[in-house]
């Protein structure tokens, strides 16, 4: 994914600008470890994930198009003087997002393409390497199959189905060009911080210590 984001690499933040946007949890409730317990599962022998054996009532993980509200929610964390501008960073930032949908033809407002974005982005930040392009399509795949057989999603608002793929999505670019502008403007305070910030994503997302993470091939899996 990290060569996706060039484009975008002139809206990221210098170090010394680098204020990380505050993440609560997404509007769907879709933390609390729902990913985490469908790869536990699947990882068991013989067993069956809930996305495989409940394709009947699975649902679209396309979200509808509305207005957009999130940039100016992401930016109410930031001091009152810098609001405008932040609003209009994560404005950009979404915008940018559309071109990882392009390139790897994930459907467009497809929220599988934002949990990978925001799960990819903040590995990325955490460990610190790139995220290498062969292994974003699985993980939206992976995603795309969890999601889809969640009842929180098929009975969500259209507003908080947006909000949510929104926030993620912002989230991860952040996280990710973040990231690559520390690799080119290093600043070690800052890469802690950004550190500490994409653990704390991780962990609140995916209810489990983020060392466990691993990405890769097959997609996530928990060590």
């Amino acid at each position: 994914m990290a060569s996706s984001l060039v484009s975008v690499l002139c809206c990221a933040p210098v170090a010394a600008q680098i204020h990380i946007p505050t993440y609560t949890g997404t509007p769907l409730m879709i933390t609390g470890g729902v990913l985490n317990q469908q790869i536990l599962q699947a990882s068991v022998p013989g067993a069956r994930p809930a996305a495989e054996s409940k394709r009947a009532a699975q649902v679209s993980t396309v979200v509808p198009d509305g207005p957009s509200r999130m940039p100016r929610q992401l930016a109410q964390s930031y001091p009152p003087e810098a609001r405008a501008e932040a609003e209009r960073f994560f404005a950009e930032l979404l915008s940018g997002y559309q071109g990882i949908e392009r390139q790897f033809g994930i459907p467009r407002r497809d929220l599988a393409g934002a949990v990978a974005a925001f799960i990819a982005g903040s590995w990325m930040a955490y460990r610190g390497e790139p995220f290498p392009d062969r292994d974003f399509p699985p993980l939206v795949d992976q995603s795309r199959r969890i999601l889809a057989s969640l009842p929180q999603l098929r009975e969500a608002a259209g507003p908080a189905r947006q909000d949510t793929y929104e926030q993620l999505a912002i989230l991860g670019m952040f996280m990710a060009t973040t990231r690559m502008a520390l690799d080119r403007q290093p600043d070690s305070v800052a890469a802690a911080n950004l550190r500490q910030a994409a653990k704390r994503y991780l962990e609140q997302f995916l209810a489990v210590d983020a060392e466990r993470v691993q990405l890769g091939p097959n997609g996530l899996s928990l060590e």
